[in-house]
């Protein structure tokens, strides 16, 4: 993987990440929504805004890797897509 790659997500789509991608959010909002504590009721347990990171279990506690957690643009968003092993670099 390239260390850097901008990327656009339109609305109604979800961001899949590969186990060893990350994401700094550059502008929009993203939603991630699960539904861990009832199978019949899925929440909005996140949003992501501008400069918020996705995808590094020490910052996001893991839920961005979650089974049941998908993230999803309700509006077009701009994404850096990084490599995670990039991202912790960064942030250290």
């Amino acid at each position: 993987m390239k260390k850097v790659t901008l990327k656009t997500l339109h609305p109604r789509e979800v961001l899949f990440l590969k186990a060893e991608e990350s994401v700094i959010v550059l502008s929009g909002n993203l939603h991630m929504i699960t539904y861990q504590k009832d199978l019949q009721i899925p929440y909005v347990a996140r949003t992501f805004t501008a400069g918020d990171l996705i995808g590094l279990p020490e910052i996001d506690d893991g839920w961005c890797r979650a089974e049941h957690a998908w993230i999803v643009a309700w509006e077009s968003c701009d994404l850096f897509v990084l490599s995670a092993e990039y991202l912790r670099y960064l942030w250290d």
